[in-house]
């Protein structure tokens, strides 16, 4: 809510800033034994759609309730629950967007089930517990969609050095006893098995078979452990099968990361290319 208030007022906001905040107001509250201190999504809302837009608010704001406690609370003492109601409904209906909502739906529909079980956790079982079902949810997906990602096997643009999924562009040329396979994410653990089936699906597959497997390494911008290990399995199954291995654009970070573990003396310095142009060539060459 913060960050959309900032967006529309053209300012920025540092959550870890405001956490820090928040943390130091607790422990003064604590040390004077205080209420505890928390941000109110109804409260600021409330705020903002009546003209409030500095700390000077706040601070009048916090006079006006000491001001009702000592000497006016008799004025509020009839006021029916559903007033402060339709106050906080009042404030808080532009932060519902069922364009939003059909929005969501219509581009993914994990987003939409994602931030409808955060709404509806928040009608059943109040904000926090609805915070925390969208929290849960948010780690779900993405750890899903870190074992999922996207793959090709990639062929050569007729007349040109320029490389593309085969799938999208069939007119792509490929090269026989050479697959050219790219992974659209980063090598790490959700996904590592993944990665290694994937290629060695393809190596079977292959007619006639297959002599090179040439991995682009472009989108593949961190390789953890897990990874690592997978990987070297790898190179252990198609060395077994006569099938070389070339990477081509592996990044420096990830490069690094292999070296410390000795992948890159078991792939072979000299299996490793900057472009995959280059990696295509050198085969070319091999098998000449």
């Amino acid at each position: 809510m913060a960050k959309d208030d900032a967006v529309r007022h053209d300012y920025e906001v540092d959550a870890n800033q405001e956490m820090i905040a928040n943390g130091m107001a607790n422990i003064g509250a604590g040390l004077f034994q205080s209420f505890a201190v928390n941000g109110s999504l109804s409260k600021s809302a409330a705020c903002e759609a009546s003209g409030g837009n500095s700390q000077v608010a706040g601070s009048l704001t916090a006079l006006l309730t000491l001001a009702t406690i000592l000497f006016l609370t008799t004025l509020f003492t009839y006021l029916p629950e559903a007033t402060l109601g339709a106050i906080v409904i009042h404030a808080l209906w532009k932060y519902f967007s069922p364009k939003g909502m059909a929005r969501l739906h219509r581009v993914r529909k994990g987003d939409f089930v994602l931030a409808a079980a955060a709404l509806l956790g928040v009608f059943f079982f109040g904000v926090l517990p609805g915070i925390i079902v969208g929290v849960v949810l948010s780690l779900a997906l993405l750890i899903q969609r870190a074992s999922s990602p996207n793959s090709a096997v990639l062929g050569m643009k007729p007349g040109g050095g320029r490389f593309a999924d085969i799938t999208i562009n069939p007119d792509y040329e490929t090269t026989p006893g050479l697959i050219i396979y790219r992974y659209d994410a980063p090598l790490v653990f959700p996904n590592a098995e993944r990665f290694l089936h994937e290629v060695r699906a393809l190596v079977n597959a292959a007619e006639p078979p297959a002599k090179c497997v040439i991995i682009d390494f472009e989108v593949m911008s961190d390789m953890d452990t897990t990874a690592s290990d997978q990987f070297s399995d790898l190179l252990t199954i198609l060395g077994g099968q006569s099938v070389e291995v070339k990477l081509a654009r592996v990044h420096a970070p990830v490069r690094e990361f292999m070296e410390k573990d000795g992948l890159i003396e078991k792939v072979g310095e000299g299996n490793i290319y900057p472009r995959v142009i280059d990696a295509v060539e050198a085969f070319k060459a091999e098998g000449s």
